[in-house]
C-alpha cells in the first residue's frame, strides 16, 4: 500500500519544524492560541523532519487568525475542538488552496482536543467575556 503524506501544522508563533523544514531562519517563539503546540525546541526534531521527508509530505504555519477562524468554523459544524486542535482544519484548507492536497485525494484530519478545555478561550475568539457573559 501507498505510504501517506505526512504534513505537520505549527502556529506561526512558535513553528520551529515547520521553518526548520521549509529552509526558513529560525525566530523566537512568542505565545500562540495554540499553546499545546507552542513548543520552541522539539526533542524529537530530526526524525519528525524524516517522516515528513520520506512521506513526500511537509509543513504549514498558521496564523493566529486562521486558527481563530478554523475554531470557530469547526464549532459552528458542531465539532468543538481547542484552538490547539483546529490548526489542522487551517492547515488543510491553507493546503488544497496552494495545491499541496488535492480535494481529491483521501485525507484524514486527527482533531483530538476537545474545546472543553478551552471554553474561555474561545469565548474570547468569538468577543465574549468568558466569565460575564451569558452563553
Amino acid at each position: 500500500s501507498k505510504m501517506p503524506k505526512i504534513w505537520a501544522a505549527q502556529p506561526s508563533n512558535c513553528a520551529p519544524i515547520a521553518r526548520e523544514f521549509m529552509k526558513l531562519e529560525a525566530v523566537e517563539a512568542v505565545p500562540t492560541i495554540a499553546e499545546g503546540t507552542a513548543i520552541s525546541v522539539p526533542i524529537r526534531m530530526p526524525e519528525v523532519l524524516a517522516a515528513l521527508q520520506d512521506s513526500k509530505g511537509g509543513a504549514v504555519m498558521i496564523s493566529e487568525s486562521e486558527i481563530g477562524i478554523a475554531t470557530l468554523s469547526l464549532a459552528r459544524s458542531g465539532i468543538y475542538v481547542e484552538p490547539t486542535c483546529a490548526q489542522s482544519a487551517a492547515a488543510f484548507e491553507k493546503l488544497v488552496a496552494s495545491g499541496s492536497v488535492l480535494p481529491s485525494e483521501v485525507t484524514v484530519l486527527v482533531l483530538t482536543g476537545t474545546g472543553l478545555k478551552s471554553t474561555p478561550r474561545i469565548a474570547e475568539l468569538m468577543g465574549l467575556d468568558p466569565f460575564t457573559s451569558e452563553f
